[in-house]
């Protein structure tokens, strides 16, 4: 059910009594009957809605079986501007070769899209609470299409639409996760499982901060972008022999992992910005514009073993083994 805030509506912004323009307190005179009064939180905000649909293919024989399913899903948020829409595309597979051999893949691809308006101190929620209820905040604009301020002040908070329909804060994400594994049984007291797996994926940011907003004012207009392309792999293959010996019950392991990371992001930033809402980093000042190459790789190399023998499930000995070799380690001591 609906909840409605309580907010003094008789009282004008000030202290004691006395009128301030330019404070967000409302102890100020007692505003006429006349005075017209606007439900700003309620003209603000709108009816969120989600819609998600799921499509799913799946088949085999004996020896195979495959799943095919895609999903969609749009978020529209009670904050306008805050959207989401993701589309995914998952293929997942088992195959048995033979009685010894079997494997077992799956593919998924993901592209999301973000918008969401700006938040912290100066972000919509508290200059919607703090704007005066005797004023139509649905009109921010000015018949110029500037933004109407009530008082000429640069620290006047933002009017609240103002604030979510002006700055741009948007992300792009495209995104592949694969992983593969094998297990294959020589004997049957013997087996080896094979594990592999990626995920590579590409986001692109992007955040306008208008010069008339609290946000960008400062700055004469602010627009930031990112490119982040990352690709991560992980990978492992272990050896299990199990044997039995009467009332002793013997697994020996071994193996190997790898872990690999890479990231890379390009970021750019500018101010000063000719056009109000032209949203290009060829749009700022090139005296201001600065730019960032961040390149990280981690890579990490294991090298295990365990051995565990018990005695009629009562007494058991167990020994464990790991080394791994870091690259963010010095280059004399790796491991």
């Amino acid at each position: 059910f609906p909840v409605t805030i309580e907010y003094n509506s008789d009282y004008a912004r000030g202290f004691n009594g006395s009128a301030d323009p330019t404070t967000s307190f409302f102890f100020g005179p007692k505003l006429p009957a006349s005075t017209p009064k606007f439900d700003n939180i309620d003209a603000f905000f709108r009816d969120g809605f989600t819609q998600t649909h799921n499509l799913g293919f799946e088949g085999g024989t004996a020896g195979l079986s495959y799943r095919l399913s895609t999903a969609y899903t749009d978020q529209k948020g009670v904050v306008p501007t805050n959207d989401f829409n993701r589309i995914s595309v998952r293929l997942s597979t088992t195959a048995k070769i033979s009685d010894k051999l079997s494997t077992s893949s799956s593919l998924n691809f993901v592209n999301s899209n973000t918008t969401a308006p700006q938040r912290g101190a100066n972000g919509y929620l508290i200059s919607l609470l703090s704007w005066p209820f005797y004023d139509d905040a649905s009109v921010f604009l000015n018949p110029d299409g500037t933004r109407r301020q009530l008082i000429q002040s640069t620290s006047e908070q933002d009017n609240p639409l103002f604030n979510v329909y002006a700055n741009k804060n948007q992300t792009r994400n495209k995104r592949t996760i694969g992983n593969f594994s094998v297990m294959y049984d020589p004997f049957k007291w013997l087996n080896v499982t094979g594990r592999f797996g990626i995920d590579a994926y590409s986001t692109i940011g992007n955040t306008l901060l208008h010069p008339e907003s609290i946000y960008g004012i400062t700055g004469k207009g602010v627009i930031e972008s990112f490119n982040e392309n990352s690709i991560l792999m992980n990978g492992n293959l272990l050896t299990t022999a199990k044997k039995t010996f009467g009332d002793f019950k013997a697994t020996l392991t071994f193996g190997g992992s790898l872990d690999d990371r890479n990231y890379e992001v390009t970021s750019v930033r500018g101010e000063k910005m000719y056009i109000p809402d032209y949203n290009s980093i060829n749009n700022t000042d090139p005296t201001t514009q600065r730019n960032k190459l961040t390149i990280t790789r981690q890579r990490l190399l294991s090298l295990l073993g365990t051995f565990d023998l018990g005695y009629k499930d009562i007494l058991f000995f167990n020994v464990r083994a790991r080394n791994d070799w870091s690259s963010t380690l010095p280059a004399a001591n790796l491991s």
